[in-house]
């Protein structure tokens, strides 16, 4: 254990002996470095040992005397300062040297977690892409239609109307139409006569039944009296 006697002025650093343990007590005295300001060496240098500064009076310093890089320098070792005051400019200084410290491990962990969640979206992107092309075995297709006359055909130009395309083995074509209204729907089809069947709906297939079975009794049925001219002539639609 050491203490000062008077006030020291030093042109080198103190560096204590690897594997000692100093305990030193300012005893209310100074200890000013002057060495080469180009160099910036620090005041103390503890390298695997450990070293204890107090003071046991008070109104104690280490002046660097802006000559210092820093006040001690430890390697494999420790270094405590004890007793003394602390002013708030100090804290200042301490919570911004704390915050330049810890700033760029906080960006570097920030940066790491922004790859790993790249890397684990670009997985399933790639799998994705890695994906097979789908298959479409389907033979329905969607096309232009128009009208002739009352007939809903198949039209290579861009019409407006469109229409599901369903073609079949024996080389027939299904149509699936849209219509505003039932009696829209029931006359158009109506329109084809014996050259298309209805395959669903079943309401469109049984109001078609129904009519066709009306207009069948009607021309099965004998005409009557009322349906001919006076003297036996002829009515116009014969």
């Amino acid at each position: 254990n050491y203490y000062l006697a008077s006030n020291v002025t030093t042109t080198k650093t103190i560096a204590v002996q690897e594997g000692a343990s100093v305990s030193l007590c300012l005893n209310g005295k100074t200890i000013t470095f002057t060495g080469d300001a180009n160099y910036r060496y620090p005041v103390f240098e503890v390298k695997g040992a450990s070293m204890t500064v107090t003071d046991c009076v008070g109104d104690g310093a280490i002046d660097g005397n802006n000559r210092s890089g820093s006040v001690v320098y430890v390697e494999e070792g420790s270094f405590t300062l004890a007793g003394g005051g602390i002013t708030l400019g100090t804290i200042a200084a301490f919570l911004q040297l704390s915050k330049s410290f810890t700033q760029p491990i906080s960006q570097i962990s920030q940066q790491l977690n922004s790859i790993i969640m790249a890397l684990a979206g670009a997985k399933r992107v790639f799998e994705l892409m890695d994906e097979p092309v789908e298959q479409d075995g389907g033979y329905v297709t969607l096309v232009n239609a128009k009208y002739q006359g009352d007939d809903l055909v198949e039209a290579d130009e861009r019409t407006g109307t469109w229409a599901w395309k369903h073609p079949h083995e024996d080389g027939t074509v299904t149509l699936h139409i849209k219509a505003d209204n039932e009696a829209e729907c029931l006359s158009w089809v109506l329109g084809f006569g014996d050259r298309a069947q209805v395959l669903a709906p079943d309401w469109l297939r049984k109001e078609v039944k129904k009519t066709v079975y009306a207009m069948a009794r009607l021309y099965h049925t004998p005409r009557k009296p009322a349906d001919t001219a006076e003297n036996g002539s002829s009515s116009a639609a014969d």
